[in-house]
């Protein structure tokens, strides 16, 4: 029991330190892997022969995400 506590003090006090833009992703790929577990496949189920994997595609899309780079005005670019 004490170790859980600990766990939680430690959890809560650090996460001040957690990288916003992988926190974010992360909720973000719950809530749509949540949903269309809850909701998306039992409503097409009849429709479908397999269940939607969106597990596959979560992980598949956040990989292109990660290696996408914002920058687009680097400095090797003479446009911008």
């Amino acid at each position: 029991m004490v170790c859980c506590v600990q766990l939680y003090i430690d959890f809560f006090t650090n996460i001040v330190y957690t990288n916003a833009a992988a926190l974010i992703t992360a909720v973000l790929c719950m809530v749509a892997i949540y949903a269309v577990q809850r909701w998306v496949n039992p409503t097409f189920k009849r429709k479908l022969k397999m269940p939607l994997p969106i597990e596959l595609i979560v992980v598949c899309k956040m990989g292109d995400f990660s290696v996408f780079d914002l920058n687009f005005c680097s400095a090797s670019l003479a446009v911008c």
